[in-house]
């Protein structure tokens, strides 16, 4: 599994998608490891960029865990930032 680099988001919203959702688990360290794949905390900005440029509703879904629970008030910070670029 790779992060996304461009995900083609014009032909996806002609082609019916509406709503997208991503994940923010953590800092960068932490999502990584839970979604394992490296890199994946780092491209979700520019996943939601894409996203919105294209016209698409964007969500952000979250797996609050014990691992990172006290990294959750800066997640949630950076969560609000992307969602209002």
């Amino acid at each position: 599994m790779q992060p996304p680099v461009d995900c083609g988001n014009i032909a996806a919203n002609r082609n019916g998608i509406e709503r997208e959702r991503l994940s923010i688990d953590g800092n960068e360290a932490t999502h990584d490891r839970l979604r394992r794949v490296a890199g994946a905390h780092r491209s979700a900005p520019a996943a939601a960029a894409h996203l919105k440029a294209a016209g698409i509703s964007l969500a952000a879904n979250t797996l609050i865990t014990r691992l990172w629970m006290r990294e959750l008030p800066q997640a949630l910070e950076r969560s609000l930032k992307t969602s209002h670029r």
